[in-house]
């Protein structure tokens, strides 16, 4: 299996401006890296966050098929996963799953629902998680505060089982999320600090990514550790390091 947990892989999160680039964000490998996995003609499944939100998913299924297009990535179909589409009874018919971004615990939900923890274990293709989706990757989930009322949730019940297919806790879109609050609270200084006790979570900007081949992660681009209440830049820009001492 093939991991690539990212934060924002099109552009900047919250951006108004258009991205420098067309297609998927070519910085930092990212296209080299996942083009060297690629199949010719793939199937691809795209496993939505909101798995209710039908019209979204649809527009999402359209950008995705012009995003592939652009970056030269062939494929055959593009399958959605909510609640009114199954994917294939055979998970590995598909060679490419991605899992979309949204709202943490309503995509963990619906993954549970559809038995993906289970399936996926043995998938033998690219999985891409974006946003949302590379969090629900972990074994242990952190669910971050983002919703108003959701800091009022007990310390403990903000991790959460997820796929368990990398032992990689993803926060993403740290430049634009930086500064965000939540129920009063500082994102990070007040409630993300704190819940980092006994924890190591790696913080991606978009543009970075993780690259998990071979049960081995590794990050490319700008990123952070945060451990026991305190925050780390641990790689640059169009660098890469091994991840296994901060995980």
């Amino acid at each position: 299996m093939h991991i690539f947990l990212t934060s924002s892989p099109f552009g900047d999160y919250r951006s108004s401006k258009p991205a420098p680039f067309i297609g998927w964000n070519p910085n930092n490998s990212f296209l080299r890296n996942i083009s060297s996995c690629w199949k010719e003609n793939a199937h691809i499944l795209y496993v939505a966050a909101d798995p209710w939100n039908y019209s979204l998913n649809n527009q999402i299924q359209h950008d995705f098929r012009i995003k592939f297009l652009e970056s030269k990535l062939s494929f055959c179909e593009i399958d959605i996963c909510d609640y009114r589409y199954q994917m294939h009874s055979q998970l590995n018919y598909y060679d490419v799953i991605i899992l979309g971004g949204g709202h943490v615990p309503t995509q963990n939900r619906f993954l549970k629902e559809i038995n993906l923890p289970q399936e996926i274990q043995d998938f033998s293709g690219i999985v891409i998680g974006i946003s949302a989706g590379s969090m629900n990757c972990a074994k242990l989930v952190y669910a971050q505060p983002e919703e108003q009322g959701e800091t009022r949730i007990p310390h403990e019940q903000r991790f959460i089982s997820g796929l368990a297919i990398t032992n990689v806790n993803v926060l993403p879109h740290y430049n634009a999320t930086k500064n965000d609050y939540v129920d009063n609270l500082r994102l990070y200084e007040d409630i993300t600090f704190s819940d980092s006790y006994h924890h190591s979570f790696i913080v991606l900007e978009d543009g970075s990514y993780i690259y998990q081949k071979d049960g081995r992660p590794f990050l490319f681009g700008t990123g952070y550790q945060i451990k026991d209440g305190q925050m780390k830049r641990i790689c640059q820009n169009e660098e890469f390091i091994d991840l296994e001492k901060f995980i």
